[in-house]
């Protein structure tokens, strides 16, 4: 990284698009504005920036490239383009798992190991499709909370 600057991440780039994020500059109007108005006068892009979210989206010709972009933005002293930080190795369906499996023991532990998650929700759903089927409304909403519980059950 060059010292002084500040770190602008890779958001994608496609053929003539190219979106950053410069996340530490969030908020700061002034910044943004500069910001384009250079870009703008250097020919890199037309950049519309959006301060509130530290987003910059730039139209640029279909041959710039984003390592091209980052070498110019270094030189004029904008911002040192890096690639967004990886996740750990871990998707977020796996985090979110993971997450999931946490509750579950929560769940356990709450009940004295007698119901899961699994079972609180078949539960649950037993219980609004006789509310709905009880207010008449057979065919969506009951039968509907009532198919999910059973295929619950299935699996």
């Amino acid at each position: 990284m060059t010292e002084g600057l500040v770190s602008a991440y890779l958001v994608h780039a496609l053929p003539g698009r190219i979106r950053l994020r410069i996340p530490h500059k969030r908020g700061d109007v002034a910044y943004f504005a500069g910001l384009a108005q250079v870009l703008s006068r250097e020919r890199i892009g037309d950049a519309s920036v959006n301060a509130v979210t530290g987003s910059v989206l730039l139209r640029v010709p279909v041959r710039l490239k984003p390592d091209e972009l980052a070498l110019s933005a270094r030189k004029l002293a904008l911002f040192d383009l890096r690639e967004p930080a990886p996740l750990g190795g871990r998707s977020p369906l796996v985090t979110a798992a993971a997450g999931l499996h946490g509750v579950d023991g929560l769940f356990l532990r709450a009940t004295g190991g007698y119901l899961d998650v699994r079972s609180g929700v078949f539960i649950a759903l037993l219980l609004l499709a006789g509310r709905q089927i009880y207010k008449g409304q057979f065919m969506v909403p009951g039968f509907t909370f009532l198919w999910y519980a059973l295929n619950l059950m299935m699996e």
